[in-house]
C-alpha cells in the first residue's frame, strides 16, 4: 500500500497519487506518512503536495494523520483531496480527534500553491469517524471549478451540528459556497 489512490488528468499531463515513499527528498517523507504527490509527465518531475508527520505525545501516537484521494481537474491546473492534518491552521479539532477535512489547491505543473480548507467540520457525536468523506475517483468537476463530497455537517462551514446521514454537497470553489 506505498503508492495508491492513483488519478490522471484528461490531458494525460499530471498523474496524482499517495505515497509513503520519499518521492521528492528536498522535501521529505523520512517518516513514511501517507502524502499527496503529483507527477508531470512533461518533465517526469515529482512534486510533493502535503507535509505532513503523524502526532506524538512523549513517544506515543496520538493522531495518525492522513492525505486521501487526489482528484484533479482536465488539465491537472487544480487538484482536490482529503486530510485530517491541519494544513491551512483551520484544522485544530482538539482532542487528538483530526477530522478528515476537504481540501482544494492549485498546480503550475512544478509547484503547488493556495492550498486551501474547503470544510470545517468536527464530530459532535465523539466519534473519532471522520464527518466528510471524499472517495476515491472524481471528485472535482473537469474545468476545476467545483467539488463532491458527502459529510454528517449540517453546514460543511460551520464546525456544527451533525446529522445522523450523509449527504451529498457540491462546493463551487470561486464563490466559496456549498449546495
Amino acid at each position: 500500500d506505498d503508492n495508491r489512490s492513483a488519478m490522471i488528468s484528461d490531458n494525460g499531463t499530471v498523474i496524482g497519487f499517495v505515497s509513503t515513499r520519499n518521492l521528492v527528498p528536498t522535501v521529505g517523507n523520512t517518516d513514511g506518512n501517507p502524502e499527496v504527490f503529483l507527477f508531470n509527465v512533461t518533465t517526469a518531475g515529482f512534486v510533493q503536495a502535503t507535509t505532513t508527520q503523524d502526532i506524538l505525545e512523549q513517544g506515543k501516537l496520538v493522531l495518525s494523520i492522513f492525505n486521501e484521494n487526489p482528484s484533479l481537474s482536465s488539465d491537472g491546473s487544480v487538484f482536490g483531496f482529503i486530510s485530517n492534518a491541519n494544513l491551512s491552521g483551520n484544522n485544530d479539532d482538539g482532542s487528538g480527534r483530526g477530522n478528515g477535512e476537504v481540501y482544494v489547491a492549485d498546480f503550475s505543473g512544478s509547484a503547488v500553491s493556495n492550498i486551501r480548507q474547503v470544510t470545517r467540520t468536527r464530530s459532535t457525536t465523539g466519534s473519532a469517524a471522520s464527518v466528510n468523506l471524499f472517495s476515491a475517483g472524481r471528485r472535482l468537476s473537469r474545468d476545476g471549478t467545483m467539488l463532491a463530497f458527502e459529510s454528517l455537517a449540517e453546514d460543511p462551514k460551520a464546525n456544527g451540528t451533525n446529522q445522523p446521514f450523509l449527504a451529498v454537497f457540491v462546493y463551487t470553489i470561486a464563490t466559496d459556497s456549498f449546495v
